[in-house]
């Protein structure tokens, strides 16, 4: 869902999308396509390095042979924080609209979440300011969630901009399919044999193994399940980062699957495979935790997979309920385990 507001901003004008990310990254090309939707012309400018250091050092090489003057709309994206000062000041005296996609808060990951430093630390409060200097000055903000947009402007701003707004992130249909149409095609393909045949109850999670998604959550669930029912028709995968301790004893069991990361269009398979589907959040917390939406649960809500989601103040906003979707308690293995069983396999 597109906010409004951000429509009537790019309709008509003449657009770019600075992301401190990488191209395939799901926000990005979110953008993308909306941008071809309602900008009357858009070029979005991403970067392919390794961490987003490196990847502010590629923007600002690229971006000294671009002419920002002549965009109406500038929109900087998933970190705006460590280009702003870069990009309003190559932009000079023009005034086009300013656009913060405010995915990330720096104070809010760097501090809060992954705990790098405390808050009583100089940095800290030096992240703090960069984030609040974005929110101050964009003309428009955009957030993943509500709480998100509530959590930037009450805590790191001050007060609640009105015009703080969510904007929820949307899986690529050409990638990740579900209708009766793309079954058919997929069907015609390797895949139909084992699709067909198969009697095993599938089970996946895909990650990259950063705290708030509790994958030490995901694999307990999967080793309780293992353990129980070894040797019986239940698969369950892991799919991404992981420990190697973790891995080492997930790997004993013949029920659990770890594999590394995966291109979008061999994960789309996987998922494709799999009766039941873990989103998370899992980590059990009031912070990021509760606050954002796992992007895997666009992408398994695209495809109409079932599927298993944190019970989260984020995931409230937009999940309900019902025969594809079941919230679990954060933190607890135990109940995500059962949920497996009475929600998936063994209903």
């Amino acid at each position: 869902m597109i906010p409004s507001r951000l429509t009537e901003i790019l309709r008509g004008r003449k657009v770019i999308y600075i992301t401190v990310k990488n191209a395939d990254y799901i926000r990005t090309l979110q953008f993308r396509r909306v941008l071809l939707e309602y900008a009357l012309e858009s070029l979005v400018i991403s970067s392919e390095k390794a961490g987003p250091i490196s990847r502010v050092f590629d923007l600002r090489r690229r971006l000294r042979h671009i002419d920002l003057t002549y965009y109406d709309v500038i929109i900087v994206g998933f970190l705006p924080q460590l280009i702003w000062k870069f990009i309003r000041k190559k932009a000079g005296t023009s005034s086009p609209l300013f656009v913060a996609d405010f995915f990330l808060s720096l104070y809010d990951t760097v501090v809060l979440d992954r705990k790098y430093i405390g808050t009583g630390n100089p940095l800290s409060g030096y992240l703090e300011s960069l984030d609040r200097k974005v929110l101050e000055e964009a003309d428009y903000v955009l957030t993943d969630t509500k709480a998100d947009a509530d959590f930037f402007g009450l805590e790191i701003l001050g007060y609640r901009r009105s015009d703080i707004e969510p904007f929820y992130l949307e899986a690529d249909s050409s990638i990740y399919k579900a209708s009766l149409e793309d079954e058919k095609t997929y069907l015609a393909t390797e895949e139909a044999e084992y699709l067909q045949d198969k009697r095993t109850f599938e089970v996946l999670y895909f990650g990259t193994g950063l705290p708030l998604q509790g994958i030490d959550v995901v694999i307990e669930a999967y080793l309780i399940l293992a353990r129980k029912y070894e040797g019986r028709d239940i698969r369950m995968t892991y799919i991404g980062g992981l420990d190697g301790a973790l891995q080492h004893i997930a790997e004993r069991y013949s029920s659990i699957d770890i594999m590394p990361w995966l291109s979008q269009v061999d994960l789309a398979k996987r998922i494709r495979r799999a009766d039941l589907c873990l989103a998370g959040h899992f980590a059990d917390g009031d912070g990021k935790q509760d606050r954002t939406i796992p992007g895997k649960a666009f992408i398994y809500e695209a495809m109409n997979k079932k599927m298993i989601l944190g019970d989260s103040r984020a995931n409230h906003e937009i999940f309900i309920e019902d025969e594809n979707h079941h919230f679990v308690r954060r933190g607890d293995s135990e109940a995500l385990s059962k949920a497996i069983e009475t929600f998936g396999w063994k209903q």
